[in-house]
């Protein structure tokens, strides 16, 4: 670990990651600093990569055995979409959801609404709309088209996907936000 709090340690594990940085087995590697992490890891040795990487990994969840890839420093904030209670599970129906608190707003997708909302609760999130149960293709889709329009158009807060400030845009329902893109509502 960096020794940093955790709320800097998503920082550490970037900064560590930084093109040109050495990995340092015993250091910085992911064994050392993310043993659960590189038990998960698949096809790489986890003593040559950082956990923080830009790279594409392999990954195979311990608990149900779903694998899938994805970069170091995404799978560093996210567990298994198959069986995380708070994630997003491609398996089962999607629910879509727009919340905002103090100065911004958010957009995001989960499997699990109710669990999903009172995580975010914890952090002064507040719903403003919901949409769905939606087919997980329609609903990954949308998801992804707009998180594209808000990185590309609108500017989502930094170390955030799908985070932007109010003073950029503040939206009052899903649908006005899939319109602005041009995103098909379902």
């Amino acid at each position: 670990m960096c020794g940093l709090s955790l709320v800097d340690e998503w920082q550490c594990d970037n900064f560590l990651a930084a093109p040109g940085f050495q990995v340092l087995p015993g250091f910085n590697d992911m064994a050392t600093t993310h043993p659960d992490l590189a038990r998960e890891l698949v096809g790489t040795d986890p003593t040559t990569v950082i956990a923080g990487t830009n790279k594409n990994l392999d990954w195979k969840c311990a608990k149900c055995g779903h694998t899938w890839t994805t970069k170091g420093h995404v799978r560093l904030r996210s567990g298994c979409s198959a069986c995380s209670p708070t994630g997003y599970d491609t398996s089962i129906p999607a629910y879509m959801y727009l919340m905002a608190r103090h100065g911004e707003q958010r957009v995001g997708i989960t499997g699990h609404l109710e669990q999903r909302l009172g995580t975010h609760a914890r952090t002064n999130w507040q719903l403003i709309d919901k949409l769905g149960p939606i087919n997980d293709q329609t609903a990954l889709e949308i998801e992804t088209q707009v998180r594209q329009w808000l990185t590309r158009d609108v500017g989502v807060i930094h170390g955030t996907l799908e985070n932007w400030a109010t003073t950029n845009l503040e939206a009052a329902y899903l649908s006005e936000l899939f319109a602005l893109p041009g995103v098909d509502s379902p």
